[in-house]
């Protein structure tokens, strides 16, 4: 697993990417951006080696919805 601080420079350019903050990514907001980028912070986590929970804890979601991304990703719904 990579460690969450070297994953950070990554995390920024995903945020400039998507011309959105880290605070927004963890609201509840439905803007198309602010998914985009959520969904893809979560794929690199999970590509890091995080944890489904764990992931889900730094971004304040549920478990079974950083799972469902991740499945929606690789094709398994």
């Amino acid at each position: 697993m990579i460690p969450m601080h070297d994953l950070i420079p990554d995390v920024k350019i995903i945020l400039a990417k998507y011309h959105t903050r880290m605070e927004e990514v963890k609201s509840y907001s439905r803007r198309r951006n602010i998914i985009k980028a959520r969904k893809e912070i979560i794929w690199l986590l999970h590509d890091s080696g995080h944890s489904v929970g764990g992931i889900g804890r730094r971004l304040g979601r549920d478990h079974s919805t950083i799972s469902h991304h991740i499945k929606a990703r690789d094709g398994i719904t």
